[in-house]
């Protein structure tokens, strides 16, 4: 009896015990006893686990054929679009999306309108500036701001247009004649010893040599009468030249100056006299010329043209007859 009662003390004790010793070992034996929102399992305090969001229910696709009458057939595998998450759905700590700024209108350029061409009165220099070739002469810059210029070589020929009044005088018998009329031929200018001067002027001579013909109309008068008078005039003429060239006007480039010449002339009158009859004859001239010249050289077209104004006299042998003439014109 008293072993019994000995074994069932000994059961009480150990199970007493084993009570203790758990009781001692866990945190919680219920939700109330931890802190907060967190809950009792396994004797510790946890968090509780959120439950996931249930996934959306998949959107049916449809099937293209059925809107063009075909069998409608639907696939089970294709994924749901997506959609837009709840206000359930979202993440209060998450942030707020960013707003959008509103558009700002671009405006657009004006077409920019074209710049109108140069004025035809506005001086523009027609040719490049040539470079320098010496460094060392003290001119070089000036001369590099220059236009391109090229002299010309030792002669040049002209196309000639002139006009000539004459006034002749005899004794035996007394008369008196009056004509005008127009030149036309060539001039050639030949020099010696160098040729034409550069772009900064200077002095040139040497030959000209004209070759001219002429038709002249006038009159003659007698003591007690008169009569008509047509003329064909051929000369040639053989004068030396002097000419001084000023700078090149790098605007506009033009080279001007002035010269005289003087020479010998001579050639042929073919007279027709038309009065009560028509006569005539033809006799041979011999005289000069002098006279004063305007040359101007362009060196863009590399042309040199000259005004020419002259004074002179021929004589017809055997006529006593002497012509003083003077005029002018132009070697084109």
């Amino acid at each position: 009896m008293r072993r019994r009662a000995r074994i069932t003390l000994a059961l009480a004790v150990s199970l007493s015990h084993l009570l203790l010793v758990r009781s001692a070992s866990a945190d919680c034996s219920r939700d109330t006893e931890c802190k907060g929102d967190r809950i009792c399992q396994n004797g510790r305090c946890t968090a509780p686990t959120s439950t996931p969001p249930a996934a959306p229910a998949p959107v049916p696709v449809p099937n293209p054929s059925a809107q063009t009458g075909g069998a409608a057939t639907q696939n089970p595998t294709a994924p749901a679009p997506p959609t837009a998450p709840g206000p359930d759905q979202v993440d209060a700590n998450s942030p707020a999306p960013a707003p959008v700024p509103p558009a700002i209108p671009v405006p657009t350029p004006e077409p920019t309108p074209p710049a109108p061409p140069p004025s035809k009165s506005t001086a523009i220099p027609l040719v490049a500036p040539a470079p320098c070739s010496d460094p060392s002469d003290p001119d070089c810059p000036r001369k590099a701001r220059q236009p391109r210029f090229e002299p010309l070589g030792r002669g040049v020929a002209n196309g000639y247009v002139g006009g000539t009044f004459a006034v002749a005088v005899g004794s035996e018998p007394e008369i008196h004649i009056y004509q005008g009329g127009f030149d036309f031929g060539v001039s050639g200018l030949i020099g010696f010893p160098s040729q034409f001067p550069g772009r900064d002027g200077g002095n040139w001579h040497g030959l000209e040599i004209r070759a001219l013909g002429g038709l002249y109309a006038g009159g003659i008068v007698y003591p007690s009468t008169g009569a008509a008078l047509l003329t064909f005039k051929g000369s040639i003429a053989v004068a030396y030249e002097f000419l001084h060239f000023g700078s090149l006007d790098r605007v506009y480039s033009q080279q001007g100056g002035i010269g005289a010449f003087v020479g010998p002339r001579v050639g042929f009158n073919v007279d027709g006299i038309i009065s009560a009859a028509f006569t005539g004859g033809a006799e041979p001239t011999v005289g000069a010329i002098a006279g004063v010249v305007f040359p101007n050289f362009n060196s863009k077209t590399m042309h040199l043209s000259r005004g020419i104004l002259e004074v002179g006299f021929e004589t017809l042998p055997g006529t006593g007859l002497t012509f003083f003439t003077v005029g002018g014109g132009g070697a084109l």
